[in-house]
């Protein structure tokens, strides 16, 4: 895996521009993987993809993460900072199971983490929660429905734990009325949208140089950012 940087970040940025939100995230890591495609890597669990994700993300933009979101509580904008490299810790760290197998009221259960492939399945269902779990789980049953809605307490208490290393929660607590937050942070949304505006950032740097040296895209872009930001410098003074 490589950063998304020059070529590759623009690569990334017009590749996932007309995609939907799951296909985007599969997009960044097709494209800084290079030999993966997109396809394979629908068949990530969520937890190894959003490992991969984070992994991406301290690559490409550095190990501190900074965001805002509202307070539960009282709404107050809170400005909030994680490590990527203590997240990955923990969650490299967590137990992982690639399945799980019980039996019930006469049933014999097997399930699978979910991927992203199930996620997109069950966009349109009328029931995603319900379709997502008889995706990824067999039954000894003809009505697999049946036996879901007879067992539904176990089967998504398994599903919770099967898919708990998907989870990227984190705390912060709110200056103006002290609550403590727990949320989970999105970071295949999260990630894009650094990657669009980091993209769209460096697609105006490449019209500032073309403009004053009449450089081609292409010659900017094989820049590092420091030689970039120096030459934006000379010639905007």
């Amino acid at each position: 895996m490589g950063p998304l940087r020059g070529e590759l970040l623009i690569e990334a940025w017009e590749r996932g521009a007309n995609g939907t939100y799951l296909e985007r995230a599969l997009t960044a890591l097709a494209v800084a993987y290079g030999g993966r495609s997109q396809d394979e890597l629908l068949d990530l669990s969520i937890a190894d993809r959003d490992l991969e994700l984070l992994r991406l993300r301290r690559l490409t933009f550095g190990d501190t993460l900074r965001g805002c979101l509202p307070c539960g509580a009282c709404a107050t904008r809170v400005e909030f900072e994680i490590s990527i490299s203590s997240m990955l810790d923990r969650l490299d760290a967590a137990p992982r199971r690639s399945a799980a197998i019980w039996r019930t009221e006469c049933f014999e259960f097997s399930m699978r983490p979910a991927t992203t492939r199930d996620l997109a399945a069950v966009t349109s269902a009328a029931d995603p929660r319900r379709s997502l779990l008889a995706r990824c789980t067999d039954v000894d049953s003809r009505d697999v429905d049946a036996a879901l809605s007879r067992c539904e307490d176990v089967v998504v208490e398994q599903f919770n734990q099967l898919n708990e290393g998907a989870e990227t929660r984190f705390t912060f607590a709110c200056p103006a009325c002290t609550a403590v937050e727990h949320t989970d942070l999105d970071i295949a949304r999260f990630l894009w949208i650094e990657i669009r505006h980091a993209a769209t950032t460096v697609l105006r740097e490449v019209h500032d140089l073309a403009s004053a040296y009449g450089w081609s895209e292409a010659s900017v872009l094989a820049m590092n950012g420091a030689r970039r930001a120096l030459y934006l410098e000379m010639a905007r003074t």
